[in-house]
């Protein structure tokens, strides 16, 4: 399935357009990569464990403030690596809060998920801060036989999420508090 296809694929989040990355040339993006994700995780990550690494649009700008001026906004990566081992590793190992200065990282690493899976996640977490008013420490997809699996901030977890209605029945089981 689509998801299947998306075993060894990550997408990074904020990673800054390098000058190098120009045109069609993707430059030293494969470099970039590494770098960041060698400084995120403490791992030896080599452009030759990437298969395929590209931007996923090009920079634009959002809409100004008074002054007519906007933000920039920076492309998504997205990263193919040879081995889904290596993904594992870096998707363990990097982490998306900074405790050393206690915030969110900028750059931010997530598993490549389809548009099913996105929704699917995307409808549990509102849900969660909506309707049961239950804070989510994370949602990832964990495999193919392990779904999405989420962790409440109050040390619940689900798994093996493959749907919203998977979700009602997993979450029907424990308690929130």
């Amino acid at each position: 399935n689509e998801q299947y296809s998306r075993r060894n694929t990550i997408v990074i989040a904020g990673l800054p357009v390098d000058k190098s990355e120009g045109g069609n040339n993707i430059g030293k993006l494969p470099d970039n990569v590494c770098k960041q994700l060698n400084n995120g995780t403490g791992l030896a990550v080599h452009p030759s464990d990437i298969s395929a690494v590209h931007r996923n649009g090009k920079p634009t700008s959002t809409p100004g403030n008074s002054s007519g001026r906007g933000k920039p906004s920076v492309p998504s990566i997205t990263v193919c690596f040879y081995n889904s081992n290596k993904k594992d590793e870096v998707l363990q190992k990097y982490s998306n809060w900074d405790a050393r200065v206690r915030k969110p990282n900028p750059i931010k690493v997530y598993q490549s998920l389809s548009k099913h899976y996105t929704s699917v996640k995307n409808r549990i977490s509102n849900h969660c801060k909506e309707v049961l008013k239950a804070d989510v420490s994370w949602i990832h997809w964990r495999s193919q036989s392990a779904g999405l699996c989420i962790k409440f901030k109050s040390g619940q977890k689900c798994s093996k999420i493959f749907s919203f209605a998977d979700f009602e029945a997993e979450v029907s089981k424990i308690t929130l508090g």
